[in-house]
C-alpha cells in the first residue's frame, strides 16, 4: 500500500510542477478541439477521488459542491479559473 501513495504523491508533484511552470493563462487555454483545459483537468483528477473515495462511501468530501460541480465528468469550463481557485487545487493536491 506505501508503494501505492507514493506513486499517488509523485504524480500529483507532477500535476503541482504544471501548474507552477505554465502561466495563469497557458494553464485555461483550451487547445483547438478539445472542451477543457489543464487546470480543469487537474481539478477533475481531485474531485473525481473524492467522489469515489469518499462521497460514494457516504462519507463528507474535503471540497465543496461547487467545486464538485464545476469539476465533475460531463463538466467543462465556464470561463477562466481564478488565480485563487489555481492556489485552491494546489492546495488540494496534497492535503
Amino acid at each position: 500500500m506505501d508503494f501505492t501513495f507514493e506513486v499517488l504523491k509523485n504524480i500529483r508533484g507532477i500535476f503541482n510542477k504544471i501548474i507552477e511552470d505554465n502561466s495563469l493563462e497557458d494553464l485555461n487555454e483550451i487547445p483547438k478541439g478539445f472542451n477543457n483545459n489543464i487546470i480543469w483537468n487537474i481539478g477533475h483528477i481531485i474531485v473525481t477521488e473524492q467522489l469515489l473515495a469518499y462521497k460514494l462511501s457516504g462519507l463528507e468530501t474535503s471540497v465543496s459542491e461547487s467545486m464538485i460541480n464545476k469539476y465533475r465528468k460531463d463538466a467543462k469550463p465556464e470561463g477562466e479559473t481564478s488565480a485563487e481557485e489555481v492556489n485552491e487545487i494546489k492546495v488540494l493536491l496534497f492535503s
